[in-house]
């Protein structure tokens, strides 16, 4: 159940909130790995569709209990797996809480079990807001994905629902097979393919109330952040230069703060693509000079060769990095060439 350096310090510098996988062992996946069966493409749906899928995934008050599947590896034994029910509720003004219902896969002692609930309890921030599938901006996602009408009518939870795939143009591309409440345009199932076409993750709603939830429900809270001023290196704000990637394509930067954790002070950006994040985090020597300001004789602020540690979470891979004092963590579902590239134009 340990998490990895770079994941831990993506808790603390996400705001209460980590990546969506802890390497918690193993386990013989109970879900479907293959892929998925000849995806019928009707014509897109209307920016109106689009639009209200975005604005139910805060917009809409609700309760109700989902099961997570998780590829995470593979091997002799079969493929490794997560697995795992919450209960998740939202009040439809941006208020949420998710909170660990049964660890399915792996199994593993109750005290461990423990462990994870109260993990999964600090990254639902992350979880809610980055994990779930999402449309983040929908003229955005439209540079980014085919969105298509499958065609298909799925009941879940109860409710009908109408399909549909989003399909990544970028190299890296994936595919959502996305289940949408026809009444109110709530997520309730997502099925996620990689590039092979093999099942990486998937999500679907067991049951779920519309009413806004009971008076007294214990809402998440974030960390107090502070917003950065845009195109400066907030040197007065943070206590050293913030070091901002150059090379970030095919994403839009739309989150830049100061965050307070674990005793050090992080700069923390956020991009998208219209639905998957990306995260740049920077945490600096407090005084530490920029490359651009006057270091004594003979010395070069950011000298020395960068430590990189780069591990896999699901789809996402996360990278983490030590050089001049700073330490820095990217996290996106994106290949390890690019997200490395994405750290060396930050650092140059």
């Amino acid at each position: 159940m340990r998490l990895a350096t770079g994941m831990r310090l993506a808790c603390a510098a996400l705001g209460s909130c980590a990546l969506l996988l802890t390497a918690c062992g193993g386990g013989s996946s109970g879900g479907a790995t293959s892929a998925p069966q000849q995806i019928v493409q009707l014509p897109p749906p209307p920016a109106s569709i689009l639009n209200a899928i975005a604005a139910a995934h805060e917009g809409v008050a609700y309760s109700g209990r989902r099961t997570l599947w998780y590829r995470v590896g593979g091997g002799k034994s079969g493929t490794q797996a997560l697995s795992y029910s919450e209960d998740v509720l939202s009040d439809g003004a941006g208020r949420f809480a998710i909170d660990l219902h049964d660890l399915v896969v792996p199994v593993v002692h109750p005290s461990e079990e423990d462990v994870f609930g109260l993990l999964q309890k600090s990254r639902e921030g992350f979880a809610f807001r980055f994990r779930d599938f999402r449309i983040r901006d929908v003229t955005r996602m439209l540079q980014s994905y085919t969105v298509h009408g499958t065609g298909q009518v799925k009941t879940v939870a109860g409710r009908v629902c109408a399909q549909y795939s989003f399909q990544k143009l970028a190299l890296q591309d994936r595919t959502y097979l996305v289940s949408v409440d026809n009444a109110t345009s709530l997520v309730l199932a997502v099925e996620e393919y990689d590039r092979q076409g093999r099942l990486a993750a998937s999500m679907t709603f067991d049951r779920i109330l519309y009413a806004a939830p009971a008076a007294g429900s214990g809402y998440h809270t974030d960390l107090p952040a502070t917003a950065l001023v845009p195109n400066t290196d907030n040197h007065a704000l943070l206590g050293f230069p913030l070091r901002r990637p150059t090379l970030v394509s095919g994403y839009d930067l739309v989150q830049q703060e100061r965050i307070d954790a674990g005793g050090r002070v992080w700069a923390r950006l956020v991009y998208h693509d219209g639905i998957e994040p990306l995260f740049f985090l920077h945490s600096g020597r407090v005084g530490h000079l920029s490359a651009t300001s006057s270091a004594p004789a003979g010395i070069d602020p950011l000298a020395g060769v960068p430590t990189v540690r780069v591990s896999r979470a699901g789809s996402w891979t996360i990278a983490h990095c030590t050089h001049a004092g700073s330490e820095y963590v990217l996290a996106g579902k994106v290949g390890e060439r690019e997200l490395l590239a994405i750290l060396r134009s930050a650092l140059h």
